[in-house]
């Protein structure tokens, strides 16, 4: 309960920051970000079982998924005439509930089939889930482009901005 707890809270701690940056560096390169880190997620989970790493682990996952949510929203609000906005957005919602629910059943159906690596199909399965998000990433990387002129940053600007170590670019 606890583990599960710290993502979110990570998410919500870090969203502020991932707007300055988003504002300052343009939601395509935060969800460029995120969508080359989000992969790593469950490869970090399928490393370790000590609470404190996994721990760790929730903390990071927090902070990447709060640079997805930040990214896509202001990306919907940047692209989408205000007229069209809440329609994108409910279609959005629902389609992020259908792909976790669809994750979540897939996942369910497999891993009672997979094989044990490392002693467990949750390691597998959690390989799988590392594979196939890594594979959403190209059309993602392809077909997202920014639509404001924004400061051309570099990935360790922007992770300077966001651990705390640089001050907002402008």
């Amino acid at each position: 309960m606890v583990l599960m707890t710290i993502g979110p809270l990570m998410t919500y701690l870090f969203m502020q920051r991932w707007g300055q940056a988003a504002d300052a560096c343009g939601s395509v390169k935060i969800l460029k970000a995120a969508f080359l880190l989000i992969p790593t997620v469950p490869l970090l989970w399928a490393l370790g079982r000590n609470f404190y790493y996994l721990a760790a682990v929730e903390m990071y996952s927090g902070i990447i998924w709060g640079a997805y949510l930040i990214g896509m929203n202001n990306f919907i609000y940047e692209t989408i005439p205000a007229h069209s906005r809440t329609g994108y957005n409910a279609f959005y919602g629902f389609l992020c509930g259908i792909a976790q629910f669809g994750g979540a059943l897939a996942g369910g159906w497999l891993y009672e089939r997979l094989p044990h690596v490392w002693g467990s199909a949750f390691i597998f399965l959690l390989l799988i889930s590392a594979f196939l998000r890594a594979l959403a990433v190209i059309p993602l990387f392809l077909l997202v482009r920014e639509v404001r002129t924004v400061k051309a940053t570099g990935p360790v600007e922007l992770l300077l901005f966001i651990s705390g170590f640089k001050p907002l670019i402008r």
